[in-house]
């Protein structure tokens, strides 16, 4: 699970300018049919950095972080718009994330650097604190401030004081501690222990062990639904959630869910949990009055969903996909209505189309000038012959394709055949559009096939559209397409 040092990556910098449209129409696709299981290609995503790993969202500004170990950075994501507004350098290997409701900071577990970066409101990093070493999990105690983060190496969990940002104790757990949580109704902060099988319960008035819970193999995530007063457990080996009841820290349900549970984010618009299971690509989502698994989302070949997190404002529900270096947004609830997007001209050489010019960032200019590798890719789907005019309206998603990880797969297909691709797949009709945003992978490979498109194209839809590796989608070449 804890990863070695590598080499710092810069994460694609571009600003997606059509994703927030695409987030619209999964409304009606996974709120309204709650035994849905829904398809890869339907889910809209936000590039980030390389290899991101863990999600959070600050209440106090109202932004998301995610952050990338291999680029060492955090990205920033405003929750309004869904466009990643910032990215900041922290530590070596960044991995877990805690935020501070009290004053609005965000806590940054460094892995490798074994210190904790401190990133406020303002999303300036003001400090950095040293703790005992590889810190594998944060969380935030609402009551005193204290942050206790956990140490997997050598088993500890240190106290931050949040007024000062100093370590002012240091609790001895069991063995290989993962992410804790902090239970608002009790004061308990629950850490789950890798090598031993079990929780360790600590007061948060004495910062003692109180307890000690028996839970499933490979304890790696804690969370308190606050609604039912559970504490939830993923228990990776077991492929299991343990739900201890926060009252009497005993056992009271054990689920089964998807293979190699990894995270766990409590949805308080609808009362659902949601679980990222990193095996099988999938998303359980678990009623919290039932403790039963009421629906599976697949989040697509080769995402390797890792952390997760819910806006509690807005009930978005933000998926790390660290197998294709961007986050997935599930939802948005019923009666949401977006801004007003307002087209403006764009012209590129001899071909004239539109950009949404009122997200508060300079979409026209970018793609005119082309100032971000993304926009290289616009550029060249524009002179392709490619077409955004009447964005938000029935105009085919390029953001698919020139979005999401497409900015991150330079090293197997250029920015320019990036953009061609895109325009020869949206003048194939293979790309969702606002009135159909499902499309059937293997109907978009027989029609590449059928068009003669190059293996490399086939190749890049499976990865862009269908979300698989791009070992897989060479695969698929060596037999032939098996699959269109």
């Amino acid at each position: 699970m804890l990863l070695a040092n590598k080499t710092p990556q810069r994460p694609p910098r571009r600003m997606l300018i059509r994703a927030f449209v695409m987030t619209v129409t999964l409304v009606g696709g996974l709120f309204l049919a709650p035994a849905l299981s829904v398809e890869a290609a339907t889910l809209p995503s936000i590039a980030v950095g390389s290899d991101p790993y863990d999600v959070a969202v600050d209440s106090a500004n109202g932004d998301v972080y995610v952050t990338n170990q291999n680029s060492n950075t955090v990205s920033v994501i405003n929750a309004a718009t869904n466009q990643v507004v910032a990215t900041l350098p922290v530590g070596l290997d960044p991995m877990y994330l805690g935020t501070n409701p009290l004053n609005g900071d965000v806590y940054v577990g460094d892995n490798n650097a074994g210190d904790v970066s401190v990133i406020n409101a303002a999303n300036q990093v003001v400090n950095t604190i040293s703790v005992a070493n590889t810190p594998s999990g944060v969380a935030v105690d609402t009551a005193t401030g204290n942050i206790y983060v956990s140490q997997w190496n050598p088993g500890t969990v240190s106290v931050i004081d949040s007024a000062t940002n100093t370590v002012s104790q240091t609790i001895t757990v069991g063995g290989q501690p993962f992410t804790p949580a902090y239970d608002a109704e009790n004061g308990d902060i629950y850490v789950p222990c890798w090598s031993t099988n079990a929780v360790d319960v600590i007061d948060g008035t004495t910062n003692q062990v109180i307890a000690t819970i028996k839970v499933g193999s490979g304890p790696n995530y804690a969370t308190v639904d606050n609604a039912n007063g559970n504490v939830y457990i993923a228990n990776w080996e077991s492929d299991t959630v343990s739900v201890i009841d926060g009252a009497t820290n005993s056992i009271v349900d054990t689920i089964g869910v998807g293979n190699h549970p990894r995270a766990i984010a409590v949805n308080p618009t609808n009362g659902n949990l949601y679980v990222t299971n990193n095996g099988d690509n999938t998303v359980s989502v678990i009623s919290g009055t039932t403790n039963q698994v009421t629906q599976t989302i697949n989040v697509g070949s080769g995402s390797s969903p890792q952390g997760i997190a819910v806006d509690p404002f807005n009930g978005n529900v933000y998926i790390v996909d660290s197998g294709s270096n961007a986050v997935s947004v599930i939802g948005l609830p019923a009666g949401w209505t977006p801004p007003t997007l307002i087209p403006e001209p764009v012209t590129v050489g001899s071909v004239s189309t539109q950009a949404i010019g009122n997200l508060g960032f300079n979409p026209v200019g970018a793609v005119q000038n082309g100032t971000y590798m993304g926009y290289v890719e616009e550029r060249a789907a524009l002179t392709a012959g490619a077409s955004f005019t009447g964005e938000g309206t029935d105009s085919s998603y390029l953001s698919a394709i020139l979005d999401g990880s497409g900015v991150g797969q330079q090293q197997h297909v250029s920015a320019v055949q990036q953009g061609q691709f895109a325009a020869l797949y949206q003048k194939l009709g293979i790309i969702p559009t606002w009135t159909n945003n499902t499309i059937p992978i293997a109907q978009g490979v027989a029609a590449l096939r059928k068009a003669q498109a190059p293996t490399l194209a086939i190749e890049n839809y499976l990865v862009q559209i269908g979300g698989y590796s791009w070992a897989a989608a060479q695969q698929q070449a060596a037999e032939g397409f098996p699959i269109g």
